[in-house]
């Protein structure tokens, strides 16, 4: 995985878990452990929600697509 610390990923709906629309997420940490779910590889990523003017928003914790973290 090649996403790293204090890194923005900016993740499309489909890239992430029970969430909708695209989302912003500075990273804070990103877990060791990876799980497979319909038939993809996802690992749980937490970090600072990143709002539309720049400004952090809320602490989140999601399951993001593997393959993401390695672009």
């Amino acid at each position: 995985m090649s996403a790293a610390v204090s890194q923005t990923l900016i993740l499309a709906e489909r890239d992430y878990m029970y969430g909708a629309g695209t989302l912003r997420l500075r990273v804070e940490r990103v877990s060791t452990h990876r799980f497979i779910h319909d038939n993809d590889t996802w690992v749980m990523v937490e970090g600072a929600e990143i709002g539309w003017d720049g400004a952090p928003r809320d602490l989140r914790q999601v399951a993001v697509r593997a393959s993401v973290l390695s672009r």
